[in-house]
């Protein structure tokens, strides 16, 4: 995954950035699992740190959600605890009540609140 660079944003600290870094590291596993499924193993091996738990979390709850998707058994180390505290990140649409409101229940069961909207990419 790009946990190296999205470190490397948060020590910026640039957390835009490495939102952008973590979504276009979904697009990657989501078209990896839709073309080359048979190397989905590659992903067994978790990644390095981010140094955030709260963005660790993040990172293997979006993994653990495109292999569902996939239909693929998914790896060891996207099966995280939820985090202690609610984590939300800030929404250019919405406030904190309508994050919480927007935010897939795959997300908010480990209390990570991004609106689905946000999660969206092209």
């Amino acid at each position: 995954m790009s946990a190296a660079a999205i470190a490397s944003a948060l020590a910026e600290p640039d957390e835009i950035w490495a939102f952008k870094l973590a979504l276009q590291a979904r697009d990657h596993l989501r078209e990896l699992l839709t073309d080359r499924p048979e190397i989905s193993s590659a992903w067994e091996a978790a990644p390095q740190s981010t140094g955030r738990t709260e963005w660790d979390a993040f990172l293997a709850a979006l993994a653990e959600h495109e292999f569902d998707l996939a239909g693929q058994p998914t790896p060891a180390w996207t099966q995280r605890a939820a985090l202690t505290a609610d984590w939300i990140l800030d929404s250019p649409m919405f406030d904190e009540m309508g994050v919480r409101a927007h935010t897939p229940s795959w997300l908010a069961q480990r209390r990570i609140y991004v609106s689905a909207r946000d999660l969206t990419t092209v």
